[in-house]
């Protein structure tokens, strides 16, 4: 495994260690359930990212107050390999409040990596970890944090990495 990939294997790790800490002083905080949100729906994005040659949408839909399901969109710039690629998540909000609150979730979906004239086509399974908001007049603004990677199956081209970043960074929305 290059640094890279070793330092963000690290990272999802240290998350996924501290998490379980996060929600339990949450829950001692709140209790165990929040107010359930009005909205089934929410689409967001992250133009900040934009500046870093990142970019990011998405769709999410309450399977209940607990469990959404979506799909993500998006494409990245790394050591010059451009990565594109189209996901469906899954996360889970323990709080009994979808979108808002702590998450963790899964992905899968299909990447093109092109790195100088190679390009190739391959699967990415990842975990998310993130916080969301709902602000505003009938909570319908959405303000949204989170980290996370992916794993590419089977990258072949050289200078290409097997693992990426999956960052929502000030992520911004709607919920309806």
């Amino acid at each position: 495994m290059k640094p890279t990939s070793l330092n963000l294997g690290a990272l999802v790790l240290l998350a996924l260690l501290v998490l379980p800490f996060q929600l339990e002083a949450q829950y001692a905080e709140q209790g165990p359930v929040r107010e359930p949100v009005p909205h089934t729906n929410l689409i967001s994005g992250a133009p900040l990212m934009l500046l870093a040659g990142w970019f990011n949408a998405e769709y999410e839909t309450k399977l209940s107050e607990t469990f959404t399901v979506g799909a993500v969109g998006g494409w990245l710039d790394m050591d010059n390999t451009d990565y594109t690629g189209v996901n469906a998540f899954l996360r889970y909000y323990h709080q009994g409040a979808a979108f808002t609150g702590f998450y963790v979730g899964g992905r899968g979906g299909i990447y093109n990596v092109e790195h100088g004239d190679d390009s190739e086509t391959t699967l990415g399974i990842g975990l998310d970890l993130g916080y969301g908001w709902l602000l505003g007049p009938g909570d319908a603004f959405f303000i949204g944090l989170g980290i996370g990677a992916t794993g590419l199956l089977g990258v072949d081209l050289d200078g290409a990495k097997s693992v990426i970043p999956a960052i929502r960074l000030l992520d911004i929305g709607v919920a309806f």
